[in-house]
């Protein structure tokens, strides 16, 4: 696992796709579009890994009746990602 600022100073400046959309997960993760796709990053700011898109992502919503779905808005498509979270609800945030 790699700390934020280290996976940024490798080039010094940020590829394909900017820090834009972000949401939590039940556990206090945060999904934020970026690089390479979505990036998922622990309440500690531990890069956990990437959910790689065949797009640049512009923005997310966690959905679906179990909360379970990340539906990811792109360039010139919307996907569908099935989780094993939950997205946090407001509540779950204050």
């Amino acid at each position: 696992m790699r700390q934020i600022g280290e996976v940024l100073r490798r080039t010094g400046k940020l590829e394909h796709g900017l820090p834009d959309g972000m949401k939590a997960d039940e556990h206090g993760n945060v999904y934020c579009t970026g690089h390479g796709g979505i990036w998922v990053i622990s309440p500690e700011a531990v890069l956990i890994g990437v959910i790689s898109t065949p797009e640049i992502p512009a923005n997310l919503a966690w959905g679906a009746v179990d909360g379970r779905s990340l539906f990811i808005c792109a360039t010139r498509s919307i996907y569908r990602v099935s989780m094993s979270v939950r997205g946090a609800s407001a509540s779950a945030l204050a």
